[in-house]
């Protein structure tokens, strides 16, 4: 049985269909936030939407879910459910990539280097709270390739 291409059978996925859909999903992720996070800095959409989040400076877990319900929305909830929906995944990849996407967002806005985060930093998105114009994406591949990537040590605009 499936809704909206999304499995919902008893068996599930094998361990590498899991790692490919996440995979996937990782990238898609990518692209999407970056793209709508770095249209979010547009100052007409910043003023009116965007602002709301950056009142976090040096930003806390519970601060990642504090946005207007348009950035809620397009910047962060369509992002993670896109990947999902174009992979047509079985249910259970689906909890744990949202479980995933979950604890890493409050993760990234944390402040905390847990040893799980395997080499991503939480600074890097503190930096972005407080030099509004680097760091937009999730991994940071977009911000290297754009030329918007920025280490916490550098001074911001």
């Amino acid at each position: 049985m499936s809704y909206f291409g999304i499995s919902t059978s008893v068996q599930v996925p094998h361990v590498q269909k899991i790692l490919l859909d996440l995979t996937a999903f990782i990238i898609v992720e990518e692209i999407l936030f970056y793209y709508s996070h770095r249209l979010l800095h547009h100052p007409y959409f910043y003023k009116r939407i965007h602002k709301q989040h950056h009142k976090f400076k040096a930003p806390i877990g519970l601060a990642a879910m504090y946005a207007h319900w348009i950035e809620f929305t397009f910047s962060n909830v369509l992002p993670l459910l896109a990947g999902p929906l174009i992979m047509r995944s079985h249910l259970v990849t689906i909890w744990i990539w949202y479980f995933l996407g979950v604890v890493g967002t409050v993760t990234h806005h944390s402040g905390y280097n847990f040893p799980w985060l395997l080499g991503l930093n939480p600074q890097f998105h503190d930096f972005h709270h407080s030099s509004f114009n680097y760091n937009f994406g999730v991994l940071g591949v977009l911000d290297q390739i754009h030329g918007t990537g920025a280490k916490a040590t550098q001074k911001g605009d």
